[in-house]
């Protein structure tokens, strides 16, 4: 069916693969639990964590999660979490002259949260974007050097 592996990603380039290969598949069933893990090693791509790997986030579970919106609405709800804190990250991590920053911004805009069942922390983070952007700047400057200095520790 002509689906692959996007080569230029570094994260999530399976859920990416995934919807595609849904897509094509005469029948498919959510399980809302894990079903496989990851081996994480110090040389491990995900513990060697670039800006490129929120970016790769945020755009693979924003497709995952259109697909599922158009597509099966049904289930928009159970992806729509890992979503809204993938673009989030993302956001913190870009400015607008990033070719995805417009089209992400406008979902963490307009997208309803309600029943969610998102942190504390990432309402106050979409409701900063939303209404001060100065703020959610802050936020994001005090996430990375909290980052940081648990790291030194």
């Amino acid at each position: 069916n002509n689906i692959k592996f996007p080569e230029n990603m570094s994260m999530c380039e399976d859920l990416e693969f995934c919807y595609k290969a849904y897509e094509k598949s005469k029948s498919f069933k959510f399980i809302p639990c894990p079903l496989y893990g990851y081996r994480c090693t110090n040389n491990s791509i995900s513990h060697n964590i670039s800006n490129k790997h929120f970016k790769d986030q945020a755009i693979a579970n924003y497709d995952f999660y259109e697909y599922i919106r158009k597509n099966f609405p049904t289930y928009t709800l159970m992806c729509l979490k890992n979503t809204i804190i993938a673009v989030v990250a993302y956001l913190h991590r870009y400015s607008s002259e990033d070719s995805q920053y417009e089209t992400l911004a406008r979902f963490l805009k307009q997208v309803q949260i309600r029943d969610v069942g998102l942190s504390k922390r990432y309402l106050i983070e979409i409701w900063s974007f939303r209404k001060c952007q100065l703020l959610f700047k802050a936020i994001g400057l005090i996430g990375k050097i909290s980052r940081k200095l648990e790291h030194n520790i």
